[in-house]
């Protein structure tokens, strides 16, 4: 009786000490240095794939920084460790596109947020699509903002 107490309170600890692993290795493409340049324009994002862990639940997921320049000036600079990521992505939608990540983008230089979007170009690892857009905007009378300090649309190679 007492091996059985012992086995059937194992068992339950383990149940409860556990941790889930939601694993996403259709993230990892996306990991790396992204880049675009061109009318005296450079927009660079680095993403890192790392596994966030809450209450037992480990989740992988992209992290990133990004700087971003218009005519010779730095217009948002965020690869400093010191500051936080500003880029927070997960699989978009795994049923329609394991090339499409979606962003939580956070754009100090305006003080708000968007939403952004990472797609592969059909057969490329090393070329993407970025979209940004705003999240939803409830005004009573206010000027809305509905500009960002990066690109809202740009294709970005891989050059790392």
């Amino acid at each position: 009786m007492k091996t059985i107490f012992f086995l059937a309170f194992m068992l339950l600890s383990n149940l409860v000490f556990s941790q889930t692993r939601i694993a996403t290795p259709e993230l990892a493409p996306f990991a790396g240095t992204w880049e675009y340049t061109g009318n005296n324009q450079t927009f660079r994002i680095e993403l890192k794939l790392e596994t966030l862990e809450e209450s037992g639940v480990a989740l992988d997921v992209l992290q990133g920084r990004l700087i971003y320049s218009a005519d010779n000036k730095v217009v948002q600079n965020t690869m400093d460790s010191s500051k936080p990521n500003i880029l927070n992505g997960v699989l978009a939608d795994k049923t329609a596109s394991v090339s499409k990540v979606r962003f939580f983008f956070i754009d100090i230089v305006k003080g708000k947020s968007g939403r952004g979007f990472m797609e592969l170009m059909p057969g490329s690892n090393d070329k993407l699509l970025w979209t940004l857009k705003n999240g939803e905007i409830i005004s009573f009378g206010e000027k809305v903002d509905y500009d960002f300090s990066v690109p809202v649309k740009a294709t970005l190679r891989k050059i790392k």
